[in-house]
């Protein structure tokens, strides 16, 4: 029997994906890039009016909620009072309840958890995260959720950092690390699609939602330093110790063996130098050096915390 509800449904679907796939192939640095972007509103509408009609039938509202969710989880919103926090609750909680498929339950969990670490909902990311045991069955799900939770977890990782809970931001971004293989992860990576199969470029997430891949390397070397350096640093430490960062422990060396030539310029020499003045007792020079990333980087100035860092090098030292 011929299903309208159906009909509509797979026809909105193939838009919001013709969207996506638009964008994909669309310089990002261009006018058309930032013109095709404004059409999302369009697509947000047709979805919402679609759901509306759907909540007076009571039939499909998982698959249009979960396409609702999937343009609102990576936006910061700057509303008064955050409504989106509320609506994702929303969204998610009748979707963990009412889905069959296990498929859109998980990545509507994920994006729940992406978006509560986006807001600064720290506590109550992790513990969805906990609650949702999807750790458990990564490894076989998909390549688009695990594309989405390790985008999941760098956010979670962000948050941590803002939170001040440094052994928190090391575990969860120590294997997010700088280069193409990080990007793959994320699925930023703009070759992607010209080195591997036609159909992998479903998995290439369209630029505006990308994430800042110096910051994350920025965030993660901190963390690694306020860890590792105090260690290195000790009398009593064992040079056969276990090592908390090799990554780390590799920029140090690397940078031990170049020249210096004046001031530091990238924000990868501004970290090697304020861990030397970690070593030395010299908080101040650290507090220095954190001030000239911020100036480096707005997305960098806005995780960056003068008082995180001065309690945390205080403490270490």
């Amino acid at each position: 029997m011929f299903n309208i509800h159906d009909e509509i449904m797979n026809i909105i679907l193939k838009i919001d994906a013709e969207f996506i796939r638009i964008l994909q192939h669309i310089d990002v640095h261009s006018q058309d890039y930032l013109h095709r972007l404004k059409d999302e509103q369009r697509i947000c509408s047709i979805v919402n009016q679609f759901k509306t009609y759907l909540e007076s039938k009571s039939q499909d509202l998982c698959t249009i909620y979960m396409c609702m969710i999937e343009h609102i989880y990576y936006k910061y919103d700057r509303t008064p009072g955050q409504p989106s926090i509320a609506l994702m609750d929303q969204l998610c909680k009748y979707i963990r309840a009412n889905d069959t498929s296990n498929r859109i339950r998980v990545r509507a969990s994920l994006c729940h958890i992406y978006h509560l670490a986006l807001h600064d909902y720290y506590y109550k990311a992790c513990d969805l995260m906990k609650m949702c045991r999807i750790q458990d069955t990564i490894n076989s799900s998909d390549i688009s959720i695990q594309i989405l939770y390790n985008r999941t977890l760098v956010q979670l990782g962000l948050c941590a950092f803002r939170f001040g809970a440094i052994d928190e931001v090391h575990q969860t971004l120590v294997n997010m690390r700088s280069g193409n293989q990080i990007k793959e992860l994320l699925g930023q990576n703009i070759h992607l699609m010209h080195r591997q199969e036609i159909n992998n470029e479903q998995y290439l997430l369209p630029f505006h939602m990308h994430i800042n891949i110096e910051l994350i390397e920025c965030i993660y070397l901190i963390s690694a330093m306020l860890m590792e350096m105090p260690c290195m640093t000790s009398k009593f430490s064992s040079n056969r110790r276990r090592l908390i960062s090799k990554h780390f422990y590799i920029v140090m060396r690397q940078a031990e063996k170049q020249s210096i030539s004046g001031p530091p310029e990238t924000m990868l020499k501004h970290i090697v130098v304020a861990s030397h003045a970690l070593s030395l007792d010299d908080w101040k020079e650290i507090v220095h050096q954190e001030h000239s990333i911020k100036n480096m980087s707005m997305s960098i100035a806005s995780f960056l915390s003068v008082q995180l860092l001065v309690s945390r090098v205080t403490y270490s030292v």
